[in-house]
């Protein structure tokens, strides 16, 4: 009786695997999978707004019309020392802003003014961008605005690489706004050379006759109430370092 007890216990011991797997509760399907999770609403673009007022501060310089860039961290219109590019010639020799724009092939926005600013009068501007949330979080974005003060050769005011992203909505920056030499054309101040009232003269020459061929600040002009009795300029076209004056404020 043992022993066949013990032979039954044996065959059961020697049944393959597969078939003691098979027993049990059929609707047993093992582990359920877990769900997968939602994807994650992506952030909304952010868009920034400006309004910047130019004010021109000189006695007889029309500014021309302004080019005005928004931009990333990376780009500059000019560096003082190096010679300026095609298009920042052309705005400084013929207050043509186009050229100049264009070459900012980064740029986020970019506009340009669409006359002169006389002297002593301002003129207002909106310019935006809009910018994923992730770019706007590395507040890296900067203001390049420049123009050709009209009665000279090759002289232009101008700021490249103003930091105005730290600007809260609703705050103003205001900043005095240098002038440069673009070192394309030489300063004759001859009426056939300066293109502004005061002359009516050639604009651009891709010519570059200026000794320096390198951005400067400007010296200032020599009139002929200087005893230069070549200028076509008067002791009114006389500047100082910042003819200009922009005013900025975040919208």
């Amino acid at each position: 009786m043992k022993l066949t007890t013990l032979a039954k216990i044996g065959v059961l011991a020697s049944a393959p695997i597969w078939l003691v797997a098979c027993g049990g509760d059929d609707d047993n399907n093992g582990p359920t999978a877990p769900s997968p999770s939602p994807s994650p609403t992506p952030a909304p673009d952010v868009t920034v707004s400006y309004q910047i007022e130019v004010t021109n501060l000189t006695q007889a310089q029309p500014l021309a019309p302004y080019a005005a860039l928004l931009h990333g961290q990376n780009y500059r219109g000019w560096h003082i020392g190096e010679p300026a590019s095609e298009g920042l010639e052309m705005l400084a020799e013929a207050g043509a802003p186009a050229e100049f724009i264009g070459e900012a092939t980064s740029a986020m926005s970019s506009t340009a003014g669409d006359g002169p600013v006389m002297p002593g009068n301002s003129v207002s501007f909106e310019i935006s961008t809009t910018m994923s949330s992730s770019d706007y979080a590395m507040h890296n974005w900067q203001l390049t605005l420049a123009s050709m003060a009209g009665n000279t050769n090759d002289a232009f005011a101008g700021v490249t690489g103003l930091n105005i992203a730290s600007l809260a909505m609703g705050e103003t920056m205001v900043q005095l706004v240098p002038i440069y030499d673009a070192g394309t054309e030489a300063n004759t101040e001859t009426a056939e050379t300066v293109p502004g009232p005061a002359g009516g003269g050639e604009g651009f020459n891709e010519m570059r006759d200026d000794i320096m061929d390198q951005v400067t600040m400007h010296p200032g002009v020599v009139t002929a109430a200087d005893g230069y009795a070549d200028s076509t300029l008067n002791q009114a076209h006389r500047f100082d370092q910042y003819p200009m004056l922009i005013k900025i404020t975040r919208m």
